[in-house]
């Protein structure tokens, strides 16, 4: 069943949203909503966001009432990655004539108690996830590495009712909580390398925008393949030892991203 895509929310998928996704996509899909923990470690551009973007949609479908929260640890990766592939999919897809809704830049709303909403950074402090409730309710947590352990424990508060909780993110380090979810036996745990995106393995049609193997030639030239970026951001895989550094890894990277 994890991999099938004739569940109710992969037809809505393929049926509502016109999206085909790749089998590691279909695997995080039917996982989430039959396990409702899940945790995903991957490489760069395997396309985790366009999947947490159908699934908060799917999601407020075919859950009623619902409530679907997202946050990242940049304001960036809330509204100018993840939401953009939820306004985009939405504005594409058949949701406007079957679903309806109203569609703003970081909330999606069917009413008052049937929403989705993005919570960025600058202004999500542990409070902010207080005074959602619903019967169901998901909680993604893009890039989780990035997001502070005080969000991460106020996020938790939310998981009382039917509740459906997805981490995502590059495994940057040991001992933070998204570490600690593949530990954790309540998570179905999903592992997916940068070898194993369609355009690289070919054992898949080829996708659009998904990582290729010429960015990752150029990355074994550059990091090499002794180094944790290569282990990190190309693997998907923990670093092999808990080193300490003198700025975390995960903070150079958001450095990065804000250049």
């Amino acid at each position: 069943m994890i991999f099938s895509k004739n569940t109710p929310e992969m037809r809505f998928i393929s049926d509502i949203l016109r999206i085909d996704l790749w089998s590691k996509q279909v695997e995080i899909v039917n996982a989430l909503f039959e396990h409702h923990y899940v945790a995903v470690r991957s490489g760069h551009g395997v396309g985790k966001t366009l999947v947490s973007a159908a699934i908060v949609l799917t999601f407020i479908a075919t859950r009623h009432p619902s409530i679907a929260i997202t946050t990242a640890p940049t304001y960036k990766q809330v509204e100018m990655i993840l939401w953009k592939h939820i306004r985009d999919i939405y504005e594409k897809s058949l949701m406007p004539q079957v679903i309806g809704g109203r569609m703003l830049a970081m909330r999606y709303e069917l009413s008052n108690n049937h929403f989705a909403v993005g919570l960025h950074p600058d202004e999500t402090k542990p409070e902010s996830f207080q005074g959602y409730h619903s019967p169901n309710i998901l909680v993604i947590l893009d890039e989780s590495p990035g997001v502070s352990r005080t969000l991460y424990d106020a996020s938790q508060s939310l998981l009382t009712t039917n509740a459906y909780f997805l981490q995502l993110g590059n495994p940057v380090g040991k001992g933070d909580h998204f570490y600690k979810a593949f530990q954790d036996p309540k998570y179905y745990k999903i592992h997916i390398s940068c070898f194993d995106s369609p355009n690289v393995s070919g054992k898949e049609p080829a996708i659009p925008g998904l990582v290729e193997k010429k960015w990752i030639e150029s990355r074994k030239l550059e990091w090499g393949e002794d180094s944790i970026l290569w282990r990190t951001k190309v693997l998907g895989e923990f670093p092999e030892e808990d080193i300490e550094y003198g700025i975390p890894l995960n903070w150079i990277e958001l450095a990065f991203e804000g250049a």
